[in-house]
């Protein structure tokens, strides 16, 4: 689970006019789904678990920048996948972004270590035009 998380002023603003019970359903909703991995229940509100079902892919984003902050830092886009009718989304599993991050910095290796040949390359070639004109 997640430590900590970025709330959003339009969490706020969507209760904001909402009843007092509604407004705590609503952040502990959000509070156990972030920190102990729990979805809403039959007993959550329709109201609450309309609302939870917009902020969702946020929150899902909020655990995937965690997870690449602890793997090195490197942004890992969050991509759900849908779970039949009921439109709950999944954050790929962790072990897929990992290896596609390794993936990715060994492309960059190798880009870089293409850039430098290039490099080398136009060096030579106006190291030898300057000879030729002495």
């Amino acid at each position: 689970m997640t430590t900590h998380f970025t709330f959003f002023e339009s969490y706020y603003t969507a209760v904001e006019n909402l009843d007092g019970g509604t407004k705590a359903e609503f952040y502990d909703t959000i509070f156990k789904y972030m920190f102990r991995g729990e979805l809403p229940n039959e007993d959550t509100a329709p109201v609450v678990i309309a609302m939870f079902a917009l902020v969702k892919p946020n929150l899902d984003n909020s655990k995937a920048k965690q997870r690449a902050g602890k793997a090195g830092g490197s942004k890992v886009k969050a991509e759900p996948k849908q779970n039949g009718s009921k439109g709950k989304a999944e954050p790929k599993q962790n072990g897929k972004c990992l290896q596609k991050l390794v993936s990715d910095k060994e492309k960059d290796k190798e880009r870089e270590r293409e850039l430098d040949k290039e490099v080398d390359k136009k060096e030579v070639k106006e190291k030898n035009q300057l000879l030729l004109i002495q």
